[in-house]
């Protein structure tokens, strides 16, 4: 350091004692400028929050975090969302109960199956996020805000040093005082100039939250549409189970009267959590029941399924009908298959109660 830098670190040191400790005062600054520091402070401890709560909200586990970020990066890791890991255990133990000899085992897989997918939307969101959201606010905050952070802090050196010169009158060169202020006003205009393009670039802001937004309003309409899909599956494979005979978990009635207010019960529950459910069938016990007497019909002609959700069927097939969404369609299983049926190729053997 040459001695005149030497002698301003002197010049800064004493000023600023003097103002703490002494009765010395430095000059003020106007109004609109301190507001704009007060703004920017915000702005600057807003955007340390909000990268660090992203980053919780979108992977929760602090060591997992930590490890993908310093250590797996590289080999492109993903974070282990929960519900991914609680399908995983789901599809290897449907697998191992075999699904061919057990509904519950059916049932896992289709869980598991479901929460995979939502698993992966919420890779997506936490994907999208870091690139609409994330990756902007880190760069206003590696570039922006620490210029102007840099700005402020030689405004305050520089203002320290004229402060003092100027105090000290008549022991200063006047041309060094002059100096002095020059390159104070400088700093403070640089700084103000900064601090105002700062605060007037909002739209990009919002921008960016709308962004954040429709990643997780994305992510919750594409989690809803699975889990509900899955929802009705899981109440029509508790119907069809329950018509099977295949209710051993469920506890024995001592009297007729009990089991079919079980039963009842049992259907009830499973269309009452999903508005999306058909009506439930009757309620008569399923081991006394032949084929033909359950709501059934025959296909009139093939049919090949146009859309997801429906089912394809031979002319001659005999379909179980588990309820009826309008004129035109009714719902049915086939062959260990659920979906829906065109009512215009099929002929009612037995309707629906």
């Amino acid at each position: 350091m040459s001695l005149a830098g030497f002698k301003k670190q002197i010049n800064k040191a004493n000023q600023f004692v003097s103002e703490k400790m002494g009765s010395a005062e430095g000059t003020k600054m106007e109004d609109e400028f301190v507001d704009l520091e007060r703004k920017t402070d915000v702005m600057t401890n807003l955007v340390t929050q909000l990268l660090s709560k992203t980053k919780e909200y979108l992977q929760p586990n602090p060591t997992v975090r930590a490890k993908i970020y310093m250590h797996m990066a590289a080999q492109g890791a993903k974070y282990p969302q929960p519900e991914g890991a609680l399908g995983d255990i789901m599809l290897k133990a449907g697998h191992d109960l075999d699904p061919q000899l057990s509904d519950y085992a059916s049932a896992l897989l289709d869980v598991g199956s479901a929460l995979i997918e939502v698993a992966d939307t919420r890779d997506a969101l936490d994907a999208q996020v870091h690139e609409n959201f994330l990756v902007p606010l880190h760069e206003l905050d590696e570039k922006q805000l620490k210029e102007i952070a840099q700005h402020r802090k030689k405004l305050q050196g520089r203002r320290l040093d004229y402060d003092c010169k100027k105090r000290k009158g008549n022991k200063i060169a006047v041309e060094e005082v002059k100096m002095a202020q020059y390159k104070f006003e400088e700093s403070k205009a640089i700084c103000q100039q900064e601090m105002t393009l700062l605060m007037g670039n909002e739209v990009e802001r919002i921008h960016q939250l709308s962004q954040l937004v429709c990643a997780m309003l994305e992510h919750h309409k594409k989690s809803a549409d699975t889990l509900e899909r899955l929802l009705l599956l899981l109440n029509k494979r508790v119907q069809a189970s329950s018509r099977n005979g295949n209710a051993s978990a469920l506890p024995k009635p001592t009297t007729t009267e009990e089991s079919q207010a079980n039963q009842g019960k049992l259907e009830t529950s499973a269309k009452g959590t999903n508005p999306l459910a058909g009506d439930s069938d009757s309620t008569a016990n399923p081991k006394e029941e032949t084929a033909i007497s359950k709501p059934c019909c025959r296909a009139k002609s093939d049919y090949k399924a146009e859309k997801d959700g429906e089912l394809s069927f031979s002319g001659g097939q005999m379909i179980i009908l588990t309820g009826k969404l309008d004129e035109n369609w009714f719902e049915g299983t086939l062959d260990g298959k659920f979906g829906r049926v065109p009512a215009k190729h099929v002929e009612i053997l037995v309707d629906l109660a």
